[in-house]
Formats: C-alpha cells, structure tokens, sequence
C-alpha cells in the first residue's frame, strides 16, 4: 500500500491561517501522515494549537544553522520566501513516503483530492503564471521546461522515488549554496514547484498527468471564508483555495464577477 505524506512549512504571517485550515485538512485526510514545520521562535506555539495528528518540525532540523544565516545574507528581505522553498525541496530528499504532497500553509482544501489517477499515474494541477527567471533558471540546472502552463500551484503531489536523487544532487548541504549561487535577481529565481513539475515530467512522464481541468483551485479564497450557502456552492467548482493575497474592497463587491472570471479565462 502506498504512504502518503502532507508536508507544510508554517511561515509566520501564516501561523493563525495554518491553524484553522489543519482541521480541514485532518478532516478530509484521515489516513495520511501529516507533517509541518515552522521558524524555531513558533515552535512552542503551534506546538499548543495543533492537534497530536501532525508531527513538528523545526525549520532549523531540516536546514542548519550555516545555511540560514548564508539565505538570510543572500536574499534579504526575500529570504523568507527562499527558506520556505528549500523547506519543501529538503523534504523530497528525507522523508520516506511514496507520495510527498507539498501543501502551502495558507491553501485551504474544499475538497478530497485523489492525487493519482485511475492507473496510478500523479496528478499534476497547473495555473498560467508565467515568470520568465524561473524557466531561466531552470535551464541553468539543464531541467527542460514541459507544459505551456506553469506549475506554480498551492498543492503538488510528488513522486519520490523518481526525482528523490536529483533534487539531492542539487540541495543537499553540500551543494545547496553553490545551486543558490545561479540565482540571479528577476534575472534567474527558484521556483520549487517549477523545479519538481518539470523534473518529474522529463525524468518520468509515464507516471504523470496534467490536471483535466487545469483551474481547479482559486487565489480569491478570502472571498469565499464567509460559511454561507452561496460560498458553500461555490467551493463545490475548486479542490482548494489560496489566501495569498488580500483584496480590496472594490474586488470583494464583485466578487462572482471575478470568480466567474477566474473559471473561464484561468487565476487572477
């Protein structure tokens, strides 16, 4: 029987969302083993508002001490950002489930997701973000880029086994600093989502598979919090929603028009 993991590094403008969304995610994956990880000053915290279904991790047992403070020196204001990417690269590498699914600590799942296929093949979601440094660095890595879409989304499904040895190669300790060393600000920039979509598509395709319905999440999840019968409704048309981003008020009174928007023409 396959093991399935959910991995979600807790950053902390997200520790209040993370929060309420672990009870969804409990709720609608029972059996899979749950897994986060926050900055060491959270620990005790989440530690008190999460249930004794998720294992805890410190950020600084997955990277060390040398590596933060080089993150923290290269990329400043954005090391965040880097660290909550390597986090997830980092668990490729370590953890030994067959299926590794990242999750973003501000995604809310609406439903269950059956991330593989009726052969067994990984279902890959896609959104049309398209940001040429990612694809820039990509190829400094000599990763072809795959789809005409991006795979930049909230949740992906991993199949270890198949790209577990690359991403080592590429971010272990060893060599973390020297990958890190071939970004290049708005010139050439990380994307993990980018990075293990496309590996794993030109490592093993027979494995994968692009979503169907390629828009099947949404970044206007703040519009849809409200628990009232048409926010229900609506979140009946998405797997999940991201509150990335905030929304004004102008957003928030036409909200159906940019959801209905959103449904045909791809994210906002």
């Amino acid at each position: 029987m396959n093991k399935f993991e959910i991995f979600i590094p807790v950053a902390s403008k997200d520790l209040n969302q993370f929060i309420k969304i672990s009870k969804r995610i409990e709720y609608f994956y029972p059996n899979h083993d749950l897994v986060c990880c926050t900055p060491d000053n959270n620990y005790e915290l989440l530690k008190q508002h999460i249930s004794f279904k998720w294992k805890l991790f410190k950020d600084s047992s997955i990277i060390n001490s040398n590596e933060l403070n080089y993150l923290q020196t290269r990329f400043n204001h954005r090391a965040g950002w880097y660290i909550q990417q390597i986090l997830k690269l980092r668990r490729v590498i370590y953890s030994t489930a067959d299926y590794l699914i990242l999750w973003d600590s501000d995604t809310c799942p609406y439903k269950f997701i059956n991330f593989l296929d009726s052969d067994g093949k990984v279902k890959f979601f896609l959104s049309k973000e398209s940001y040429y440094p990612y694809y820039k660095f990509l190829n400094s890595l000599n990763i072809n880029k795959y789809s005409k879409y991006s795979f930049i989304t909230q949740i992906m499904c991993v199949p270890r086994k198949h790209i577990s040895k690359e991403i080592c190669m590429l971010f272990n300790s060893e060599n973390l600093m020297s990958t890190l060393n071939l970004v290049i600000d708005k010139e050439s920039e990380l994307s993990e989502y980018e990075i293990i979509g496309n590996l794993c598509f030109s490592i093993s395709s027979d494995s994968c598979t692009l979503q169907k319905s390629p828009f099947a999440w949404t970044r206007l999840a703040q519009l849809l919090e409200n628990e009232n019968y048409i926010n229900k409704l609506l979140q009946k048309y998405y797997f999940f929603g991201s509150f990335e981003n905030s929304y004004n008020d102008s957003i928030r009174k036409r909200k159906y028009f940019y959801l209905i928007k959103e449904r045909l023409f791809g994210l906002v």
